[in-house]
């Protein structure tokens, strides 16, 4: 079996991840960051500030920057294209930080759909109950 190199890893994964040192600076990134946050090649670089990365403004990094638990800490957003994005912040020991960035846009839409559904589901229950009870009134 052949050893992997950590790049190799990284640009595997199914989500986008980018890497953070303890000055909230970027580190490495797989290419599935650029597409799940819609950047072209080049926004997202080697040492630029996790203030420049979609999701991370306001309580995204600071939430990331000031866990004070040292556990992972998640949040959604919307891009300006509709897509709904969720970002995982995981502190390591050392101070620096992974993102992990996932696209939930159709997990999203199956549970609104799901939510539909079980509303019309109630709904046909509720009219079923009624017309049940009117059909087994007894005669007389």
């Amino acid at each position: 079996m052949m050893p992997h190199s950590f790049e190799s890893i990284l640009e595997n994964l199914p989500q986008g991840i980018v890497l953070l040192d303890s000055a909230n600076t970027v580190t490495a990134f797989n290419s599935r960051a650029l597409e799940v946050l819609g950047l072209a090649e080049g926004v997202l670089r080697k040492g630029m500030s996790i203030d420049g990365l979609p999701g991370t403004s306001a309580c995204h990094a600071a939430a990331c920057s000031r866990s004070p638990t040292g556990k992972p800490h998640a949040s959604q957003f919307a891009l300006p294209d509709g897509r709904m994005i969720s970002l995982t912040c995981a502190p390591s020991s050392e101070g620096s930080w992974i993102l992990s960035y996932e696209d939930i846009s159709t997990l999203i839409r199956v549970e609104d759909s799901l939510a539909e559904q079980h509303h019309r589901f109630d709904a046909a229950l509720a009219i079923c109950r009624m017309g049940c009870a009117c059909s087994i009134q007894p005669r007389t």
